[in-house]
């Protein structure tokens, strides 16, 4: 089956090879195909030979076509030859993106490198997404070729990977000293708290020797222990990396990349920090809300319809522990502070820290003293920071400030920028900072509420009421007697 629309073509692989050749004969100027494989229970499905004929008619055919995405729902039972997406690839000449989403592979040693080169030579092939593709069969071969080839491929620049931890085998090659990879974006489902020596993820070694990479995005997955001093290793090599974000378990791994930032690094715009405060020698288990208001506890990071986590356990923490992750955390900031006195480069950096109020309080006083200097950097709080807890905080440090007679936090465009991604903040700050947008909020609610007055309301339904049809009017004017003799001579 596919789509009307000349331009985009879906196509299930359950149909008949015969089938499948008229639909793309139909859609020859197709520039987006999307190839789906069918349900394991359908009736009809395309045996090798019948996948193979289509995925090179699909190539020769759809000469114009610029996106491809395969997509295989039922990895467990339906497998894809080498050899078609070989054929595809090589007749398929201004490709620009592929996505490849839960698929397994099978064929030869042969076929495996015959699609590696594929990706290796392709002279138009920009983007490339693989998501859940498993191991090869029959021999279970990682993925090794196929990501070497994307990543020796010059044309090739942008790369999203979504694998299983970071042991994941084959992860190094995408991240290699030789690879020509520009932008690198992967997501996880597991974290290695406690891997050391040879233990430690390959993929990190590899970083440390990169030199090509311009953006960095790791998401879902918590770096390992020493991830810290990995990245500032990087980041002393690396002169071109200009946007990266990644996730920490203590916030003494990123002092190592504030000092990279102050004293070797001059390329990097934009840093996203992300802080599990994990602690690898004390598991703890977390309380996760899924989407239904449910709790349940688990030892892992996340997977499935999760809202939001609540990082600190039912049972509050000690003081002891308190001031031990607060003191990281001051740490961490000064670290920061003293790279930016030097550093004139970056433009954003973000933190997003979990836990305790008196860290939240923290995070609120740097971030005014860090934008109150004009710089552009700015800091964020959990999410679920409430709003009366800002602003409690700043009207306890203006009167403090009063008391002691220092300068009292007065940048009103600092506080808005700080709340510029919470909404419900917005009245607030505005009742409490700005007295004449508390007027201009006034009339805007007095606009809305002379809008919605119940008096329009009733006078919306006297006009349906009026609208009413003529027949039905007359009928409701008629006395009831005269409805009854209607019945009896209509009996």
């Amino acid at each position: 089956m596919a789509t009307a629309t000349p331009q985009s073509l879906n196509l299930v692989l359950g149909h008949s090879t015969r089938m499948a050749k008229n639909e793309i004969n139909r859609h020859k100027d197709a520039r987006i195909v999307c190839i789906v494989s069918p349900s394991p229970r359908a009736a009809r499905r395309m045996d090798d030979d019948g996948m193979i004929t289509t995925f090179r008619a699909v190539g020769e055919t759809l000469t114009k076509m610029e996106r491809l995405e395969i997509h295989f729902y039922s990895t467990g039972s339906i497998w894809l030859p080498m050899n078609a997406l070989s054929l595809l690839l090589s007749n398929a000449r201004k490709l620009e993106f592929v996505l490849l989403n839960g698929m397994r592979l099978k064929g030869s040693m042969e076929e495996l490198v015959m699609l590696s080169n594929c990706f290796k030579y392709h002279p138009t092939l920009d983007r490339m997404s693989l998501f859940n593709i498993n191991s090869l069969n029959p021999t279970l071969v990682p993925l090794h070729p196929i990501l070497d080839g994307i990543s020796a491929n010059p044309v090739i620049r942008d790369v999203a990977l979504r694998y299983a931890s970071w042991a994941t085998p084959g992860l190094e090659h995408v991240a290699a000293e030789n690879s020509k990879i520009r932008v690198l974006r992967m997501s996880g489902k597991q974290t290695v708290h406690d891997a050391r020596g040879d233990a430690f993820p390959k993929m990190f070694h590899a970083l440390k020797t990169n030199v090509n990479l311009q953006e960095l995005t790791i998401h879902q997955s918590v770096g390992p222990s020493g991830a810290g001093t990995i990245v500032a290793n990087m980041l002393k090599k690396n002169k071109h990396l200009r946007s990266m974000t990644m996730e920490l378990g203590q916030f003494t791994e990123a002092i190592p990349i504030a000092k990279a930032l102050a004293r070797e690094n001059g390329s990097l715009k934009k840093l996203d920090l992300k802080f599990h405060n994990t602690d690898p020698h004390k598991a703890r288990p977390q309380i996760w809300t899924d989407i239904y208001g449910n709790t349940q506890r688990t030892a892992n990071n996340g997977a499935g319809p999760l809202r939001r986590v609540m990082w600190d356990s039912d049972e509050s923490e000690s003081d002891e522990e308190e001031e031990v992750k607060l003191d990281r955390l001051k740490k961490t900031t000064e670290a920061f502070e003293k790279a930016l006195e030097t550093n004139t480069t970056v433009e954003d950096i973000k933190f997003i820290t979990p836990g305790g109020e008196r860290r939240e309080s923290y995070n609120i006083l740097l971030y005014c003293k860090l934008n109150q200097g004009g710089w552009r950097q700015h800091l964020i709080m959990r999410d679920d920071t409430r709003a009366s807890q800002i602003v409690d905080f700043l009207v306890s440090q203006n009167n403090q400030a009063e008391a002691t007679g220092d300068e009292p936090i007065s940048d009103l465009d600092v506080i808005w920028t700080m709340l510029r991604s919470k909404p419900s903040l917005i009245n607030l700050m505005v009742t409490d900072f700005t007295p004449q947008q508390k007027v201009r909020r006034d009339k805007e609610e007095a606009i809305f509420l002379k809008k919605n007055h119940p008096s329009k309301k009733n006078k919306k339904r006297a006009s349906v009421t009026k609208r009413a049809p003529a027949e039905t009017k007359k009928r409701a004017a008629e006395p009831m007697a005269t409805r009854r003799s209607l019945r009896r001579r209509c009996r």
